[in-house]
């Protein structure tokens, strides 16, 4: 059981622009105390943030435009415990040196190969140009970048997934960030974990698919369908589903680079409800494999 003294890292989950809470904290301060957790209770370990937050999250680059909120994330960055997630190393980056202008890099692979974030391929900016050139200087002076660990060929995404949708328990849709979700869409869902060509099926007329597998860009796609933005109690199943895919991601995602997370309080339950899914699943597959297969399947073309 990991407990506050583990050597493991904390990844900042909840700065995704879908999960980022409506009052945070403020964002240095808060960053702050994860360097001093970090440190003090667990031995040492790093905070990582992940590239694409800082690219998307418009409140975050609203914050850095102020110079003196760009200093004091320099300051935090010289202390050597946080670092930037970028794509695995097996990355095709094209012609630009990731080492050398990493969130360059990273936006214009995005861009170059269209991408989606979730259900919305985004172009490249001008002003995306200039925000990347400066978080360069700074992730390379402060040697403040580390790459993730490579994608599996394995889907288990969906099999974690199909996992929670298919149990026989399903009390956690009474829980308020799932209560938009019906038995039915529950079950519908598991069903395009298994057979991602009825998702693509169900996509509107003139809707193309981002990917041909259950990943999130997929199932974020079928989550858009109009039949889904009814409210069930007080939300949508769109939103409700939508929450259960950004907390499967997490949950493999945290997996992949042996990392904590952190939640804001509407996935602190899903995130216990993920794992107890992902071990199942792991059980049930086979007794030799190991805990480390485990892995983030939303590949990076399908974040």
């Amino acid at each position: 059981m990991e407990t506050w003294a583990s050597s493991k890292p904390i990844m900042i989950t909840h700065w995704d622009p879908d999960l980022y809470p409506a009052k945070p904290a403020p964002g240095i301060q808060e960053l702050a105390v994860y360097g001093l957790i970090s440190g003090v209770l667990r031995q040492d370990s790093k905070v990582l943030l992940k590239e694409v937050d800082l690219l998307l999250n418009p409140k975050i680059r609203a914050a850095f435009e102020d110079d003196a909120i760009v200093g004091q994330f320099v300051s935090l960055l010289e202390t050597r415990r946080f670092k930037v997630l970028l794509p695995p190393r097996s990355t095709d980056f094209g012609d630009i040196d990731p080492t050398v202008q990493p969130m360059t890099a990273v936006a214009r692979e995005r861009d170059r190969k269209r991408r989606p974030y979730k259900s919305t391929i985004r172009k490249l900016t001008r002003a995306d140009e200039v925000y990347c050139a400066k978080l360069d200087k700074i992730l390379v002076n402060a040697e403040a970048i580390q790459f993730r660990n490579d994608f599996p060929a394995e889907n288990t995404f969906s099999g974690v997934l199909a996992a929670v949708l298919s149990s026989p328990d399903r009390s956690w849709l009474g829980r308020p960030q799932f209560c938009g979700i019906t038995p039915q869409m529950a079950d519908a869902f598991a069903i395009y974990c298994q057979d991602p060509s009825k998702a693509i099926d169900r996509l509107p007329l003139g809707v193309q698919p981002h990917g041909r597998e259950a990943y999130r860009s997929l199932l974020y796609q079928v989550a858009d369908c109009e039949e889904y933005k009814q409210k069930q109690k007080s939300m949508s199943g769109s939103r409700a589903m939508k929450n259960l895919l950004q907390s499967v991601y997490a949950y493999c995602e945290l997996n992949r680079e042996d990392a904590s997370g952190t939640y804001g309080a509407a996935h602190r339950r899903a995130a216990t409800n993920m794992s107890i899914a992902g071990r199942r699943l792991l059980n049930d597959r086979s007794t030799t494999l190991s805990r480390s297969s485990c892995r983030d399947t939303s590949r990076p073309q399908h974040r």
